[in-house]
C-alpha cells in the first residue's frame, strides 16, 4: 500500500507539469520575447514526446522493476526542470519539455501495472479510479501557489521548485519498497504480446478504437474549447465561463468514482462504457441542433462530462483483456490511442472552427463543430458495443462447443 501511494504522489506531479506552461507563459515570453507560436511549441513539445515514449514504455513497464524504472523518470523529469530553469532560448525551453514528456510518460501506467499485479482483477477498476482522482490534485499545484511564487521571485524559481519536489519524490519512490509482483518472466521474450499481437485481440482492438475519440472528444473540449464557446458563442464573461469549467472539472474528478463503484458492484463494464459515451454524445448532438441558451449549454457540458469520464473504465476493460505480461504493453497502446484521439480532436476542431468562422456565426459555427464531435463520438461508442458483444458471441460459442470436440 506505501508503494502505490508514492506511485500516486509521483503520478501527480506529472499533471504539474503537464500544466506548466498555462502557468508560466506568460512570465516566460515576456522575459524572453516569445512570440505566440513559439509559445505554442513550448506548450506541445511536451505532448508530442509524451506520445512518442508510449510504446517503449509499455515495453518498460512490463521488464524493468517499476521502482527503478519510475525513479528513472521522475529524475529525468527533474533534470528537466533544471535545463527548464536556466533556459535563455527556444531551443532550451522545448528541451525541458521534451525531457518532462519523457519524465511523466509512465508514472500513470506504472500505477496501473502496480494495481495489477498486487491486487485482484476485481479491484482494478475502483482502485485505479480513486487514484485518479487522487492524482489530478497535482494541477493544482499550477493555480494559485506557482502563480504566488512567479509574483514573489520569477518563473525560473518557480520551475526550479517544481524540479525540487519532483526529487523529494524521487527521494520517496526509492525509499518504498515495491509490494508488487515482479513482471511474469514470459513477458520478456513472448512475441505473443507484440503491440500487432495485442491489437489482434478483439477486446483491446474495440477498446484502442474507441480510445482514439472518447478521451480525446473530452480533452478537446475541457482542455481547450470550453472557454471560447461559453465566451464566444454564449455570450459569457470569462469568469462566468471559469464558474461553469470549473464544475465541469469538479465532475470529471468525482465521476470517474461513480464508474469505478459502479464497476465494482458487478455492473457489466462493456455496456456502462457504451452507454457513458452515448450520453456524451447526445449532450453534444444537442449542444449543436438546440443552440442553447447559457444555463442549458451548462448543464448539457455537465452532463457531457460525466458520460465521457467513463474513459477511466476502459484501463480495467484493457488490463482484464491483456495476455499474462503484457499489462504494461497493452496499457501503453490504450494511452497511445488516447493521446492521438486528443491531438486529432483538437486540430480538427480548430480547422473547423477556422474555417466555418468565415461564413457562421461563432454560435453556428461551434454547433456544427460540437454536432459533429457528437456523431463521431456515438459512432465509436457503437462500434465498441457491436465488436464486444460479437466477442462475447464467439467466445461464449467456444466455450458451449468445446466438450463436445473432447473424446
Amino acid at each position: 500500500m506505501r508503494f502505490l501511494v508514492a506511485l500516486v504522489a509521483a503520478f501527480s506531479i506529472g499533471h504539474a507539469y503537464r500544466t506548466l506552461p498555462a502557468a508560466l507563459g506568460p512570465a516566460i515570453a515576456a522575459e524572453l520575447a516569445l512570440e505566440p507560436w513559439a509559445l505554442g511549441v513550448f506548450g506541445g513539445a511536451f505532448n508530442v514526446v509524451f506520445a512518442a515514449m508510449q510504446l517503449p514504455i509499455g515495453v518498460a513497464l512490463d521488464r524493468v522493476p517499476l521502482r527503478r524504472l519510475v525513479a528513472a523518470l521522475l529524475a529525468t523529469a527533474a533534470l528537466g526542470a533544471a535545463v527548464g530553469a536556466s533556459a535563455t532560448s527556444l531551443p532550451a525551453l522545448v528541451a525541458s519539455q521534451a525531457l518532462f514528456g519523457i519524465g511523466c510518460s509512465g508514472l500513470w501506467l506504472a500505477v496501473c501495472v502496480h494495481v495489477a499485479r498486487s491486487r485482484p482483477a476485481s479491484d482494478f477498476a475502483w482502485t485505479t479510479t480513486v487514484c485518479a482522482s487522487l492524482g489530478s490534485s497535482g494541477m493544482f499545484l499550477t493555480t494559485t501557489p506557482l502563480a504566488l511564487v512567479v509574483e514573489a521571485a520569477g518563473w525560473r524559481v518557480a520551475m526550479a521548485c517544481v524540479g525540487a519536489l519532483t526529487l523529494a519524490l524521487l527521494a520517496l519512490v526509492l525509499a518504498t519498497r515495491d509490494d508488487g509482483a515482479p513482471a511474469p518472466r514470459r513477458a520478456e521474450a513472448g512475441p505473443e504480446a507484440s503491440m500487432a499481437r495485442l491489437l489482434r485481440v478483439p477486446a483491446i482492438f474495440a477498446g484502442a478504437l474507441l480510445g482514439l475519440v472518447s478521451y480525446g472528444c473530452l480533452l478537446a473540449i475541457r482542455g481547450l474549447w470550453v472557454g471560447p464557446y461559453l465566451e464566444q458563442a454564449q455570450g459569457l464573461s470569462p469568469s462566468a465561463a471559469g464558474n461553469v469549467a470549473f464544475i465541469v472539472s469538479a465532475v470529471m474528478i468525482a465521476a470517474p468514482l461513480a464508474f469505478g463503484l459502479a464497476d465494482r458492484r458487478g455492473w457489466p463494464r462493456a455496456p456502462m462504457l457504451a452507454a457513458g459515451f452515448l450520453v456524451a454524445a447526445a449532450a453534444l448532438l444537442l449542444l449543436g441542433a438546440l443552440r442553447p441558451g447559457p444555463w442549458l449549454a451548462a448543464v448539457l457540458l455537465v452532463v457531457f462530462a460525466t458520460g465521457a469520464s467513463a474513459f477511466v473504465l476502459q484501463y480495467a476493460d484493457i488490463r482484464a483483456a491483456a495476455p499474462p505480461g503484457s499489462e504494461g504493453r497493452a496499457l501503453s497502446l490504450l494511452n497511445l490511442a488516447f493521446l492521438i484521439g486528443v491531438a486529432s480532436c483538437q486540430v480538427v476542431a480548430g480547422a473547423l472552427l477556422a474555417a466555418l468562422g468565415r461564413h457562421l456565426d461563432p454560435a453556428e459555427a461551434y454547433g456544427v463543430v460540437l454536432a459533429l464531435l457528437g456523431a463521431v463520438l456515438a459512432i465509436a461508442a457503437l462500434a465498441f458495443l457491436v465488436l464486444r458483444l460479437r466477442d462475447q458471441r464467439v467466445a461464449g460459442a467456444s466455450r458451449i462447443q468445446e466438450p463436445a470436440s473432447k473424446p
